[in-house]
């Protein structure tokens, strides 16, 4: 039989990641936790992201993004939690963004900085990305003025 093994043969295996789990809506959640599930979110894009499944990054991305932003109220304005929150939604906001312009979908990319831009005006990454973006769509004045900050 060919799946027969000699003994002392090292053996390689692939595994696929189907699922990462399933967890509870975060609103069920108490706040702390449903920061914890968004920071997994952001996580398993990342490995997504690194494993070039851009599709299914963005989708994590794209989750943590949701589920974060309705965090924003349940932090006081100052407190570390509150500025995790934004560096959460601005950290998913940065990769959700590169993931469409990998894929070559120019218009949600834009969105994704402008987004990531709402939050933090400077921010470099969505202003490089957003630029590019409006490049790719012809839009010169507004890569211009991205590019230009």
């Amino acid at each position: 039989d060919e799946r027969d093994v000699p003994q002392d043969t090292d053996v390689d295996f692939e595994v696929e990641i189907l699922s990462l789990g399933t967890t509870a809506p975060c609103a069920a959640m108490p706040p702390f936790d449903c920061l914890e599930e968004c920071d997994e979110k952001r996580k398993n894009g990342n490995i997504h992201f690194r494993s070039h499944n851009l599709p299914k990054a963005a989708q994590f991305y794209g989750a943590a993004i949701k589920a974060v932003s309705e965090l924003l109220s349940a932090f006081e304005k100052g407190t570390n939690e509150h500025d995790r929150v934004l560096r959460l939604m601005i950290d998913c906001g940065n990769n959700l963004g590169a993931c469409h312009l990998k894929l070559g979908d120019f218009k949600k990319c834009e969105e994704a900085c402008i987004a990531v831009l709402h939050l933090d005006l400077q921010n470099v990454k969505g202003l490089y990305r957003g630029g590019v973006a409006s490049m790719m769509q012809d839009k010169f004045e507004e890569a211009g003025l991205a590019f230009k900050r």
